[in-house]
């Protein structure tokens, strides 16, 4: 599988440590070459060059990629189970109440606009800029769809999301005129 020959006719590393190599760096990625090419020597004896440790990373299927993330409290396993008593427990049976029509059901998020420019990468022979405004002017949104007829009621703003942004929320709300109990799940 790796056999390929560099121009200096040696090998870019042997077969018996590709496996090896491919396992340890799906549960440690390196961080940059230079961290690839010290955990190779460490792991084999290895010592290649920075490019031919370019093209075996390639060749094994990595890439350089930014890192994404989840919330930090999201996979803690007390957290899902907590999560789960309440989707059972609370969610579940009010979601029926909203169905069978003896309860309004809402759920309820903001999502703040900022207005400027997020660049990403493009191929070309010499960086580009373009005009952007400064990304401090921002556009909140405070929303609530309802959980059975999916129409959703919104409260926006320049300023920020608090407690009266939540309350003109919840005026916007009443003013539906529901006559049942009302949640509005955060």
């Amino acid at each position: 599988m790796f056999k390929k020959y560099d121009q200096k006719q040696q090998f870019l590393l042997p077969i018996s440590h590709a496996d090896t190599l491919e396992q340890y760096f799906k549960q440690n990625p390196p961080r940059s070459i230079g961290d690839a090419q010290d955990s190779i020597q460490r792991l084999t004896g290895i010592k290649r060059s920075p490019t031919q440790i370019r093209i075996f990373l390639k060749k094994i299927g990595m890439r350089c990629l930014k890192v994404g993330f989840v919330p930090g409290k999201a996979i803690y396993p007390e957290k899902i189970s907590e999560q789960e008593l309440f989707k059972k427990d609370e969610l579940e049976p009010r979601l029926a109440e909203a169905k069978a029509g003896k309860r309004s059901v809402f759920f309820v998020d903001a999502a703040h606009f900022v207005h400027g420019a997020f660049l990403g990468y493009i191929w070309c022979f010499m960086r580009l800029f373009i005009p952007s405004p400064s990304g401090r002017k921002r556009f909140n949104v405070l929303a609530a769809l309802n959980a059975v007829s999916k129409e959703i009621t919104i409260v926006t703003n320049e300023t920020y999301i608090n407690a009266e942004s939540v309350c003109q929320l919840m005026a916007e709300i009443a003013k539906l005129g529901f006559v049942n109990p009302i949640t509005l799940v955060l």
